[in-house]
């Protein structure tokens, strides 16, 4: 087990076996999305690679492939994807990374489905 990296926001498959699905839950580990993203949010993933600008994409690291890192699109270029996190000072991006090619991008974040926002609950 490799020690964990406080500048990536990661992504844990919930069940390695969904991951082939169209649609696939994962667990936020890390910090690089914040405020968005926290860590041990769990989030559902739609494969596509109909992308555009703004939008949360779970990506493969190209260092690591088995690695699946959360980012922020903020550009297409030739070579790829430009991706950031949230949270710069606390992210591992293209900054460092470089353009992420197409083929690594695994799918777009759906959306947070735990934990459930407090104003479901009457609370705010």
């Amino acid at each position: 087990m490799y020690s964990r990296d406080p500048t990536l926001t990661e992504m844990q498959p919930r069940d390695l076996m969904q991951t082939d699905s169209l649609i696939f839950p994962a667990t936020i580990a890390g910090d690089s999305m914040l405020p968005t993203l926290r860590d041990g949010d769990w989030v559902l993933v739609r494969r596509t690679q109909r992308l555009r600008r703004g939008q949360i994409v779970a990506v493969r690291d190209p260092r690591v492939l088995d690695r699946i890192l959360v980012k922020r699109i903020v550009d297409q270029r030739l070579s790829g994807w430009w991706v950031l996190g949230d949270n710069p000072d606390r992210s591992t991006d293209s900054r460092s990374l470089g353009s992420i090619p197409t083929e690594l991008v695994l799918g777009r974040v759906l959306g947070r489905y735990y934990p459930l926002p407090l104003r479901w609950f009457g609370l705010f």
